[in-house]
């Protein structure tokens, strides 16, 4: 991990932080693939989610179905 990765991860969590890496992978990502691809649940991915989005780290443009995600402060 990166001096900036490993920071994050401790003020976030990993959980947190692979979840922003798939997304700086690919924005278009569904909360259900992500929750696959961690082997975590789509209810904790959702919280998960939640969480970045109410710090201002995560925002969603466009709807919910077509949308995709963008990462703030990177």
């Amino acid at each position: 991990l990166s001096r900036r990765q490993r920071q994050m991860c401790k003020e976030t969590g990993y959980n947190e932080l692979k979840i922003t890496q798939l997304i700086l992978h690919n924005p278009n990502i569904t909360t259900k693939e992500i929750a696959e691809t961690l082997g975590i649940s789509t209810r904790q991915c959702e919280r998960i989610i939640a969480k970045l989005r109410q710090s201002g780290k995560l925002l969603r443009k466009g709807s919910a179905r077509t949308g995709y995600w963008e990462i703030n402060n990177y």
